[in-house]
C-alpha cells in the first residue's frame, strides 16, 4: 500500500503530512470538545451545517477526514465508489453510552434523549464520514485494543486483497472520551507492486514505521 496523505488531531495539537499546522491549531478553541470541534469545522470553511449536531467522536472522525481527503485533491461532492473506510477505536462511543445512561437514571422523570440514543453504535462514524463525502464503497469499524500498527496495515491488505471495486481507503484510529480526543487518518491506495497473501513485504515494515508517529 501506498499513503497519500495523513494527519493527526489532539485536543490541542494537529499535524497533516508531518507537519504543524499552527493556523488551524489556533482555532482549537473551547470549554468542551464539542465546541474546539465546532471552531476547528469553522475554520476550515466547510460548509455541512449536519456537523454541529453530531456527537464528539463522529465530529473528530469528520475533521480528520475532511483535512486527508482535501489534502490528496478529493472534494466533499464528487462520488467515490472505489474508496472504502476501514476504521479503529478501543473506546468507541463510550462517552455517549454514559451520557444516555445518565439520561435514563431517574425512574419518575424518565426521559431518554433520541439523539443520544441514535449516536450509541461506533459505526455511526463510518455513515457520518461516508455521507459527508459521498463515499460509497464499503466500509467497516472495528474495536480493538490500543493502536495495533500490524493489523491496522493487514486489515487494509485484506480489503485490497478481497474487494477489486477498491482503489483507495481511508483508515484510521479514532479516540474521544471526556476532555481525551486523538485521531489518526491516512488515505492510502493499493501499490502497483503488491502482491496478495505476501506479509513479508518491505513496505509493511515500511507502513508500519510510518504509522509510528502515532
Amino acid at each position: 500500500m501506498r499513503v497519500i496523505s495523513y494527519c493527526k488531531i489532539s485536543d490541542h495539537s494537529i499535524v497533516l503530512d508531518g507537519e504543524r499546522q499552527k493556523d488551524l491549531e489556533s482555532h482549537i478553541q473551547g470549554q468542551s470538545l464539542g465546541e474546539k470541534f465546532d471552531n476547528l469545522f469553522k475554520a476550515t470553511r466547510s460548509d455541512y451545517p449536519l456537523f454541529y449536531r453530531l456527537d464528539d467522536f463522529s465530529k473528530l472522525g469528520i475533521l480528520a477526514a475532511e483535512l486527508v481527503l482535501r489534502k490528496a485533491g478529493h472534494d466533499a461532492i464528487t462520488p467515490k465508489p472505489e474508496m472504502g473506510i476501514i476504521l479503529h477505536t478501543r473506546t468507541g462511543t463510550l462517552y455517549a453510552d454514559s451520557m444516555y445512561a445518565q439520561s435514563i437514571q431517574d425512574i419518575v422523570d424518565f426521559n431518554p434523549n433520541p439523539e443520544i440514543f441514535s449516536r450509541l453504535h461506533p459505526n455511526a462514524v463510518c455513515a457520518d464520514i461516508a455521507l459527508r463525502n459521498n463515499i460509497t464503497g464499503e466500509s467497516s469499524i472495528f474495536l480493538s485494543d490500543g493502536f495495533n500498527y500490524e493489523m491496522f496495515y493487514r486489515m487494509g491488505a485484506d480489503m485490497f486483497a478481497t474487494d477489486p471495486d477498491v482503489k483507495q481507503l481511508l483508515m484510521g484510529y479514532l479516540e474521544c472520551y471526556g476532555n481525551y480526543a486523538s485521531a489518526f487518518f491516512c488515505l492510502v491506495e493499493k501499490a502497483m507492486d503488491d502482491r496478495p497473501g505476501d506479509y513479508e513485504l518491505r513496505q509493511e515494515r515500511f507502513f508500519i514505521e510510518l504509522l509510528r508517529i502515532y
